[in-house]
């Protein structure tokens, strides 16, 4: 049980992670 639940934050965290990593590289791209 607990690990599911770490699993699902590690997981969620990843995909903030990218979408920052995304947006970082499309304000490089604009400016």
């Amino acid at each position: 049980m607990k690990k599911n639940i770490i699993l699902s934050i590690v997981f969620s965290f990843s995909i903030i992670a990218i979408g920052i990593a995304i947006a970082k590289v499309i304000t490089y791209m604009m400016g």
